[in-house]
Formats: structure tokens, sequence, C-alpha cells
């Protein structure tokens, strides 16, 4: 199956369908969101032709009103055609097929490009599958009219986002729609309109109307100079099927109001623009975690996936109603596991339009050669933009493999963690240390090298049994995170998850006495493991801590 259609112009361009045969021309445009526009062109002595007026409401009397007033009336024939829009996306350079596996690679490191803790792939995973209701939202919207489904103001447009303004923000997101999203134009039949169509709308520098950002072109040919010509109308292009960010500041609230409601089949991200002058609840952005966004994956393989998924419509009305019931049911799910984060009213609307989206475009990526099966890849992100919605397919996964790291994960992180601390490139950096002896920061002998934990006896006391001890400074785990864990999370929750979870090996205690100057002891929160305890030391690991204890004088 071809997952690649032709990205070009659907309709082909002639120079007889540019070409204009009267004096006069009326040429209307008809927009997705049910109204049209036309322009007004009259013929120079040059062959030439000039656009004399735009109509935003081309009625027939209006119409004939218009040109009445410029005289066209008497003058002869005139030329009225009607034409549609349609987007397209630029081509890419894709240097090879698309993998299924590569794929879902890529789209991985965008999911956990701003950190695998819950929170930042939650955030990631809504403004993805977000971007792609942008080319799925005209589409489920037919589906639910078919289904006779209640349409409301929420799940019949494509969504809109909102996020506070701050520059590193602005680029960072910039950034992440250009890498993901392809190129996109509109035109008509024949090319005879054109406009680009941007996926990023900064603030203009000087006064500017917003639609002269994404005003249509229109083309004809000089039969005088065999050329062809083209004119910058005051029509607007129109996108459908597609993505913009636009920073709100510099246009007014009355022409962003216009473009949002006659851009429907739009996902839209605004900065600066108040939730209030929106049309409905926009889903909002958190600045802060999309500025960690490490920006890291095939840009090109994104845009040229998503540009042929964008041409695939997959679901006949039956396999559709299946899968409203599935994400009716996995909001419904979440909803009674998460009471202070309840989806209801236009945010469940919009949530299950996202999960509508997520089952389109497994069916997608399932396709694609080598690829995991749908119902897996469906679940999996389902998973990560709606926690707890469904049964999470690749919890027994290796730690490195799963896109998010969440408590239920934590116990797996924590041994990974501990085997790393007492695997044989770490134990030396662990000092031994008796009695009343102090802990250095660093090794006497080797000063550049920092102290990371400290081997002790702990003794007898009342009926707790004496044991052997390796004393690890929380501060030094918090420090040394990436190198001792496999998978970056929050150190925090991850540690205050396992003392209310500890393992027979965690002593109790949170806090050490340590001796760091002849004369000062300092109580420092610490994790103290019981050695002996452990079950998962290696036999070389037990026969350096034999080595170590073996000089180790007195005890506590």
């Amino acid at each position: 199956m071809n997952h690649f259609p032709e990205l070009e112009l659907s309709w082909p361009l002639l120079e007889s369908d540019l070409a204009i045969d009267s004096d006069w021309a009326v040429f209307s445009v008809e927009y997705d969101y049910g109204e049209s526009a036309a322009i007004i062109l009259k013929q120079t002595a040059k062959g030439n032709f000039k656009i004399k007026c735009a109509l935003f409401d081309p009625s027939e009397v209006n119409v004939t009103k218009a040109l009445t007033k410029l005289g066209a009336n008497s003058s002869g024939q005139i030329c009225y055609q009607e034409f549609d829009l349609r987007t397209h996306y630029r081509p890419t350079a894709a240097d090879r097929p698309l993998d299924g596996n590569v794929f879902c690679s890529e789209l991985q490191k965008i999911l956990t490009s701003c950190g695998k803790d819950e929170a930042s792939i939650r955030e990631m995973a809504t403004l993805v599958f977000g971007l792609l209701a942008g080319y799925t939202s005209q589409y489920i919207y037919w589906q639910l009219a078919k289904l006779r489904e209640k349409i409301t103001d929420s799940n019949f447009r494509a969504p809109i986002f909102t996020a506070r303004y701050t520059q590193s923000a602005w680029d960072v997101l910039s950034e992440i729609i250009e890498n993901i999203c392809p190129a996109q134009y509109c035109t008509s039949q024949s090319d005879r309109f054109y406009a680009d169509l941007p996926r990023v709308i900064p603030t203009p520098l000087h006064a500017q109307n917003l639609t002269d950002k994404i005003a249509l072109s229109v083309r004809y040919i000089n039969d005088t100079e065999g050329t062809m010509k083209t004119l910058r109308s005051e029509l607007p292009g129109q996108y459908s099927g597609a993505v913009v960010l636009i920073d709100g500041n510099g246009f007014l609230n009355a022409q962003l109001a216009e473009f949002q409601k006659h851009n429907i089949w739009c996902t839209q991200v605004f900065f600066r623009l108040p939730a209030s002058k929106m049309p409905v609840d926009p889903l909002p952005l958190d600045a802060r975690i999309l500025t960690k966004c490490s920006l890291d994956w095939d840009g090109t393989l994104m845009q040229t996936a998503i540009a042929a998924f964008s041409k695939i419509h997959l679901y006949k009305k039956k396999k559709f109603r299946e899968i409203l019931s599935s994400a009716q049911e996995k909001v419904k799910r979440y909803s009674s596991r998460h009471s202070s984060d309840r989806l209801i009213g236009q945010k469940k609307d919009k949530y299950i339009q996202l999960l509508l989206t997520i089952e389109c475009f497994a069916d997608f990526v399932a396709s694609l050669p080598n690829s995991p099966s749908r119902n897996e890849l469906a679940a999996e992100w389902s998973y990560l933009l709606l926690p707890g919605c469904c049964d999470r397919p690749r919890q027994t996964c290796p730690l490195e493999e799963r896109t998010s790291i969440t408590q239920a994960d934590y116990p797996d992180l924590w041994q990974a963690g501990m085997e790393r601390l007492f695997s044989p490139e770490m134990l030396h950096r662990y000092q031994a240390v008796g009695a009343n002896e102090i802990c250095d920061d660093v090794f006497p002998d080797e000063p550049e090298q920092a102290v990371w934990g400290y081997w002790r006896n702990v003794k007898k006391y009342g009926k707790r049994a004496g044991f052997r001890a390796l004393y690890i400074p929380e501060q030094t785990l918090y420090d040394h995170f990436d190198e001792i864990f496999p998978i970056l999370c929050d150190c925090y929750n991850l540690l205050k998850y396992i003392r209310k979870h500890a393992p027979a090996y965690l002593h109790t205690a949170k806090t050490a006495n340590l001796r760091v100057a002849c004369d000062h002891h300092r109580q420092t929160p610490c994790i103290i493991l019981r050695i002996d305890d452990i079950p998962f030391l290696s036999q070389d690991a037990k026969q350096h801590i034999e080595a170590v204890f073996t000089y180790i004088p007195g005890s506590d």
C-alpha cells in the first residue's frame, strides 16, 4: 500500500485555464466554513487586470450592484468563475522509505523531549495529538454527523491551544511545530488562487492586518504580452487540515476572532490572546515544560509521514462507532480515577477528539512496514495522554524502552539505580569510616575525587541488631541522578515514593549524624542501605565489601 501519495497540486496548472477572455471578471471563492467572497477585476489597455473591489457577501444582488457602480454592466461580456480552496503540503526530501520502527522511535523522541516524568509526557502528548487533530477534525466531524452524535461548539472544530508568552517558549514552540507539521499552502482549481499558509505567524513589526499574512493571490495570463501575472487580493487564504501558531500581540482582537471563525479545521496555538477572546475553551500549554524540549528528532521524517497521514481516511461507519465508544470509555475511566481533574463539558469533548485522532494515527502507523500492532500503539498513546484511562501495554518492557516513567515504574527504576551504585566502577567512590572518624567530602589522597558515600558499621541499639551499611547523602543522589539511574525523572518524587514503599534493605532512618570535622557533627539527610539485606549484589561486589569492612575499626 502506498502511504506517500503525490503531494503536489491536485489541480494541474494550464495556461489556457488562466486566460480571461473578457474585459471584466468576477471570481468567487467558497470557504469550508460555508461562506464565500469575491473579487471583481477589470482589464486595462495594456492587457493587465486590476482588482477593482472585494466582496465578502457576494450574493447575486451585491455583485450586480458592484458591477453597476463600477460601470461594467454596459461594457459587454463579463467572465464569472467559482472556486474552492484546498490545503496542500510541500514535498519533503525524505532520504529513505518510512519504516514503522524508525518512525515510532522518532515519535518517542518527541513525546519524551521534555522529560520522561508523567507531567512532561502528558504535556507533549496533548500538544502532539492536538496538532494531529488539525488534520483529522473535519473527518471526525463528518463521522459524528453520520452517527447523529450531538455536535457541539467544542467537538466540531480542531483544538485551540493557548500558552503564556515568554520569548524562549515562543522560540521552542515555533521549532516544535515546524519540525513536526509539513509546510502548507492553499490553491484553487487551475491554481487561479494561491496563498502561502505560514505555520508560524509572529508579532508584526508594524501595524498589519492578519489577512495580509495569508492573503490570496490571483493569477491570470496577459493576452497582449503572453505572460503570467499575479495580483494580491484582500481575500484570506484558508487553513483546512492544517496547523498554525500565532502571537496575538499586534493584531486586533476582531481580526483574530474572524481568523478563528473562518479556520475551524485548523489547530490553532495562540500566545498573548486571552481565553475570553476564543470561541471555545482552549487547552492550556505549560510554557515551563515546553522550554525544556530537546528538539532532537528527524523533522523531515515527521513532516513526510504526517503529510501522508493527512491524505488517508480509514474508517467506515461501523468501525468509527467502535473507536468512538472506546474513546468515551477511556475518558470515563480517567475521570473516575482523577477526581481533581474530571473531564466534563468542552474539555471532555476535546479529549474524545484527541483520543479519536490517536486511533486514526495508530492505524496509519501500524500499516507501515515493521510497526508494532495498532492496538498496542493506541493504548500506549492513550495512556500517555490520559494516564490510567486504559491498561498500559508496555509496562514490562526494559526501562529504557518505556515512553514515560510513572509511579508504577519507580520500583524498577530504583532497583536499577541501586544495582548501579554497587557496580564495580562505582565501588571506589565510597569511603570506609570507623566510629568517630571524619566523613570527608573528598578522598584525602585523591582531592580531585569526591566522596559519594560512606561504608559504616551500625552498632546494636536496644532490640535492633547491628548491621553493615552504605550511607549515601540525598544531595549526592540528586547531584548525580543521571549517572546513577538509567532514566531521568523527578528525583524528589522517586525518593518520596521509595521511602513510603521501602524495600527490606532500605533503613527507616532518614538522616545520619555524620562527623564532618574534629569538633562538629552534622545531621545529614541520607539513604541508608542495609548491605546484608540486598538481594542483587554480585559476587565481585560482595568480595569488595568484605575486604572494606575488614579494615573498618570500631562501630557507631
